[in-house]
């Protein structure tokens, strides 16, 4: 991510992204047929490796709901 580009590098209120989180609301008719889903994410702080697995906004087994650091800017995500 460029360093002081506001068009792409930082989040709404102009400061580096170092954190996302992400909720998959299941639709009614995906629910009934093959139960809730879940947005399965994760983040790269700079120059770092990925980070472990999050799952929706989930904060158990290790999960804190989000992913990332805050004030630790993110170079990566991945969502599946």
């Amino acid at each position: 991510m460029p360093k002081n580009d506001s068009e792409n590098g930082f989040a709404g209120d102009n400061k580096v992204i170092d954190a996302v989180k992400v909720y998959y609301n299941t639709p009614h008719n995906i629910v009934s047929s093959q139960e809730y889903q879940q947005a399965q994410y994760r983040s790269s702080q700079m120059n770092q490796g990925y980070s472990n697995w999050q799952y929706d906004d989930e904060t158990r087994n290790g999960q804190n709901g989000f992913t990332g650091s805050f004030g630790r800017a993110i170079d990566r995500f991945q969502l599946f």
